[in-house]
C-alpha cells in the first residue's frame, strides 16, 4: 500500500512539476472559493514560493534516497528495486544531484566495473564531438551502447571523474595476457566452446584459444550449462 501511495504521489508531483507557476495558483485559488474560503491580498507570491520550496524539498529528499542507497555499493538496478523506480529515474535523481555539486567520484566509481574501458572511449567520443548531448555519441557508435550506459559515462565525463574511475588489480596485466579478457561473448565463440569442451579441452587449453583467463572460461562453461555453476 506504501510502495503504491508513493508512486501516486511522485506521479502526481511529476504533473504538478511540468505546469507553469500561475497556472498551479489559480487552481490552487479556485479550491480555496470552492471551499468558501477568501484570497487574502499578496498571498499569490507566498503561495508561489511555498510551492517552488515543496517542489525543490521533495525533489531533494527523493535524490538523497537514491544518493544513500548508491553510497552503500548499490547498482542502479538494486536502487530501483528497492525504491520501486526505473534505472532511468534512479539516472535522473544522479544527474540532479551532480549538476548541485553532491555527487562524488567515490559515490558512483562502482557503476563503472566491467567497463572502465567503455567509458573512457566514450568519453573520449563526447570531447572529440564536443558535446554533451546523447544521440550524437550513441550515433557515432552506431547504438553498440545503450543510452543508459552513455548516461553513466557522462556522469563521470569531466577530467577529473575519468582520471578517479578505480583500474581493478591486475586490470591492466590481464587485459595484457589475455586481449580478449573483457569483450562479450558472440554466438559464435559459444558454439566453438561449446564443441572443444565436448572434445575434452583442457581449460588451460580454452584460455589459449580464446584468449581469457582460465575463471572466464569456467564462468562461460558454467552458463552454457556444461559445467556445475562454481
Amino acid at each position: 500500500m506504501d510502495t503504491k501511495f508513493r508512486t501516486q504521489s511522485d506521479k502526481t508531483m511529476q504533473t504538478f512539476s511540468g505546469m507553469a507557476e500561475n497556472k498551479i495558483v489559480i487552481m490552487h485559488e479556485q479550491f480555496i472559493h470552492s471551499c468558501g474560503g477568501k484570497i487574502v491580498s499578496g498571498s499569490r507570491i507566498g503561495i508561489s514560493q511555498t510551492i517552488c520550496k515543496n517542489r525543490n524539498a521533495q525533489g531533494e529528499r527523493r535524490w538523497e534516497r537514491t544518493l544513500a542507497l548508491i553510497q552503500s555499493g548499490k547498482t542502479l538496478a538494486d536502487v530501483a528495486k528497492m525504491r520501486s523506480r526505473t534505472e532511468g529515474t534512479i539516472l535522473e535523481h544522479l544527474e540532479s544531484l551532480r549538476a548541485l555539486n553532491k555527487l562524488s567520484v567515490q559515490d558512483i566509481a562502482h557503476l563503472s566495473h566491467g567497463f572502465e574501458q567503455e567509458i573512457t572511449k566514450i568519453n573520449d567520443a563526447f570531447r572529440e564531438l564536443n558535446t554533451d548531448k546523447l544521440s550524437p555519441v550513441f550515433e557515432k557508435f552506431g547504438g553498440v551502447y545503450s543510452y543508459e550506459k552513455l548516461r553513466i559515462a557522462r556522469l563521470m565525463l569531466n577530467k577529473e571523474f575519468v582520471q578517479k574511475i578505480p583500474v581493478p588489480t591486475g586490470f591492466i596485466k590481464i587485459m595484457e595476457e589475455y586481449p580478449s579478457a573483457y569483450l562479450p561473448w558472440d554466438k559464435t565463440q559459444d558454439e566453438k566452446l561449446r564443441e572443444l569442451f565436448l572434445k575434452c579441452s583442457p581449460v588451460a587449453g580454452l584460455a589459449r584459444t580464446f584468449n581469457r583467463t582460465r575463471g572466464a572460461i569456467r564462468s562461460r562453461l558454467a552458463k552454457l550449462g556444461l559445467i556445475t555453476k562454481i
